[in-house]
């Protein structure tokens, strides 16, 4: 198979509406028809017909300006063929403008903004995105596979669909859908880049996509969720390891929830009929080391489970079951995937990720073979098996990765302050905030009452801000997760309230939490505790008009009330 960028550069105009290019540098507030009109000056187009095909518009990771997605009815003159598939064109600025002596005091020198146009797709390229921050739910990185293209390893055959901005936007709602370009072009390469250096780079490109425009960078830590085709995959895989060994990438590894795996080798592939290709050349390291005696693979099967060993995760593998065609050269010495049939990638090695993943309902076989397996046409029943589990896995990462701005910095000031408590040996003491524990109780973040109690936080600490125990937090909002997780961990059912608050079973009966009730006196809660100025459980039923409540705790030993 050609490489995408060459079939775009070779592109007849009987053809070239099939072949995408992405254009950077948009200004941020124009709207479709202007990046239409924009295109038109810009490329000589002709402005009366419909020259440019707008395939996607959205914010670019800045947040300065906006990125398209566009074909061309006929192949613009003015993008001619480039080694490297990127051209450059000065936006026309107004004629007042130039008059203007607004800045003149300015240090920063006003320059001409520029209009990018490649065909590389290099990098990330957003294809949804979202003005309101509160409307993006979770963020969608799909990346292609060996000799693959960022934008045409996932369109339809034809080229005239390409699920990821044809179809997903409107089926998977509150999802900023990107696509990350890399160059694994075998044959005629220089390159000597490795596995780990592919990985570091889309570690770093993550980061500054999820830092870059943000006035707080924990302003966009939405789940992430990768779909991964191929050697893509095994990329993924490796920048996870990457992050867990990186302290500084340490939250952006927590936000990750699962990915999507096509074909991913994760035990090797067969690469006999490539082999060729790369021979005497600098990346012929790189194929050796996606084959199935790969060392470094089994390395990273190994070491994979460890650094992203949470069970609130997911990783789903899809697999082919239909043999692919082999690289063949050509008698005019070119390379093309015409050769005899073979399996590339097998069952076993597509299926193995992690060991707890390994059966049957974690994984999925398509009859299709190895480079299809992420291509969709318009109505295609792989499709919608696919959505369905996107919009499982977006259902899932919403409940257990923080989300929205006022989340994601409310936990990050919790973590900050049980980190100075334990540091400062006061986790039985007071400090002016209260602790992160009391508060994650408050808010009923499982997760992150975890992680603070496996950094050693005190389940029985109190005061602060608050009054009463994490314990006594949880009871009052009703939460038998919570409730039961501090029980687990050693929390003091029998905590009796202070001079301004009550135990936890008072809480619960005040508020009619019922199972709440339960679980606590199943733990040994005194059920006549009157601490405080507040009457006992039962009076706060009694009180509140909770007479179920008031049954259940009779037969516990729960003093009548006096009149």
């Amino acid at each position: 198979m050609a490489h995408y960028e060459d079939m775009v550069l070779t592109a007849s105009n009987k053809n070239a509406a099939n072949f995408a290019y992405r254009v950077r540098g948009i200004p941020i507030d124009y709207r479709q028809k202007q990046v239409k009109v924009l295109l038109q000056t810009l490329l000589h187009l002709d402005k009366a017909g419909d020259s440019v095909i707008l395939r996607s518009i959205a914010i670019s990771p800045n947040r300065k300006t906006k990125v398209a997605t566009v074909c061309f009815r006929c192949r613009p003159i003015l993008l001619p063929p480039r080694p490297d598939g990127e051209w450059h064109f000065p936006i026309p600025t107004d004629n007042n403008s130039e008059n203007s002596s607004a800045d003149d005091d300015d240090d920063i020198i006003r320059q001409e903004q520029i209009v990018t146009v490649d065909s590389h797709f290099k990098g990330i390229t957003v294809l949804r995105s979202f003005s309101k921050l509160d409307e993006h739910k979770i963020d969608i990185i799909a990346i292609s596979g060996l000799r693959g293209h960022a934008f045409g390893s996932f369109e339809a055959r034809d080229g005239k669909h390409m699920w990821l901005c044809d179809s997903l936007p409107r089926d998977l709602p509150g999802a900023q859908i990107m696509i990350y370009g890399y160059d694994t072009q075998l044959d005629g390469s220089i390159s000597f880049q490795d596995l780990e250096s592919l990985a570091s780079s889309l570690r770093a490109s993550i980061a500054a996509q999820r830092m870059t425009g943000s006035i707080n960078a924990k302003s966009r830590a939405v789940p992430l969720v990768f779909i991964a085709h191929g050697l893509g995959g095994l990329i993924v895989k490796e920048a996870i390891i990457q992050m867990k060994k990186d302290k500084k990438h340490h939250d952006l590894l927590q936000s990750i929830y699962g990915a999507l795996f096509f074909g991913v080798p994760n035990q090797g592939m067969e690469i006999a009929s490539l082999v060729p290709m790369v021979a005497g050349q600098p990346n012929q390291a790189l194929l050796h080391s996606l084959g199935k005696e790969s060392q470094l693979l089994r390395n990273q099967f190994r070491e994979f489970p460890e650094a992203f060993d949470s069970k609130d995760s997911e990783i789903f593998c899809y697999y082919e079951t239909e043999m692919s065609r082999t690289a063949i050269l050509t008698e005019n010495n070119v390379w093309k995937m015409d050769g005899p049939r073979c399996i590339l990638v097998d069952s076993s090695s597509a299926r193995h990720t992690r060991p707890w993943e390994n059966e049957a309902h974690n994984c999925m076989g398509m009859k299709r073979e190895h480079s299809m397996l992420v291509k969709f046409s318009p109505n295609d029943s792989d499709y919608d098996q696919v959505l369905a589990k996107l919009k499982s896995m977006m259902a899932a990462a919403v409940r257990t990765r923080p989300r929205d701005i006022r989340v994601q910095l409310e936990l990050k000031q919790l973590i900050e302050i049980e980190k100075r408590a334990i540091e400062n040996n006061v986790g039985k003491g007071k400090i002016k905030e209260g602790t992160a524990l009391q508060l994650a109780a408050k808010k009923g973040n499982e997760q992150l009452l975890r992680l603070l109690l496996q950094a050693g936080a005190n389940v029985n600490s109190g005061g602060g801000g608050y009054d009463g125990d994490a314990l006594q937090m949880a009871a009052s909002n009703g939460n038998e997760q919570v409730v039961q997780l501090l029980l687990d961990a050693g929390a003091n059912a029998e905590s009796e309230a202070t001079d301004y608050s009550r135990s936890g079973l008072q809480v619960a009966a005040n508020y009619g939490h019922e199972q709440v009730i339960q679980l606590l006196l199943d733990a040994g809660a005194d059920v006549n505790s009157t601490g405080g100025h507040y009457g006992s459980a039962l009076e706060g039923a009694v009180q509140h008009g909770h007479s179920d409540i008031s049954q259940r705790l009779r037969p516990h030993g729960a003093k009548e009330v006096e009149a």
